[in-house]
């Protein structure tokens, strides 16, 4: 059977425009980046630095993020979200350690956020967010560590990941150098002591 021209031409844009739909759909966008914590991250009482834990939540919005209290959202996430909670995932992270994460956001997911565990979390930026609802490609995220605060941002491209990556392999060398030089020093100290005990026990002319 043979259709007439106008009822062929809006079956095939019909036809086309669903395709296109399709075709929109089939790509979720992609959360890519990095996540680091610096070599001072989260100090105790001393100065020293110390792990720290961080909760990444996907949410469908920041309304009960923003006024619920640190315990609430650490320990009972679902209850405290509601309606805003899509999930949520724990990353550890120790003093200089990066990480990629590379995850798929659902469709509902309008927002990213985030909170870390500091020590002293009076004096502390604990919480993070970014809106993520206009994103239509995969997003470079950076997720940054610092002393007691943290942060959350799109990167500037790739570049910038590659340049933070960079950084980080730097610090971490002169970390081990630092280490291996006060390791000698150490060892250094411990063989003098050694002598002195020995020379002590010697008897005398």
């Amino acid at each position: 059977m043979k259709l007439p021209l106008p009822r062929l031409a809006r079956w095939a844009a019909a036809a086309l425009g669903a395709l296109l739909l399709v075709g929109c759909a089939s790509k979720p966008v992609t959360m890519d980046g990095l996540i680091f914590a610096s070599p001072k991250v989260n100090p105790d009482a001393s100065g020293r630095a110390s792990p720290v834990v961080v909760k990444l939540f996907h949410l469908k919005s920041l309304a009960n993020f923003q006024t619920s209290d640190f315990f609430s959202l650490y320990e009972r996430p679902a209850q405290a979200l509601g309606s805003d909670y899509v999930t949520v995932e724990e990353i550890v992270l120790t003093p200089g350690m990066k990480q990629r994460i590379t995850r798929p956001l659902a469709p509902e997911v309008r927002y990213l956020a985030l909170i870390a565990a500091f020590r002293d979390l009076e004096n502390a930026q604990w919480r993070g967010t970014l809106d993520v609802s206009q994103g239509d490609k995969d997003l470079p995220l950076i997720i940054e560590l610092s002393d007691n605060k943290v942060s959350i941002r799109t990167a500037d491209g790739t570049r910038e990941l590659e340049k933070l990556q960079e950084k980080l392999a730097e610090k971490r060398d002169e970390m081990l150098r630092s280490a291996e030089e006060e390791a000698k020093q150490a060892a250094k100290e411990r063989a003098q002591q050694a002598v002195t005990k020995r020379l002590k026990r010697l008897p005398l002319p």
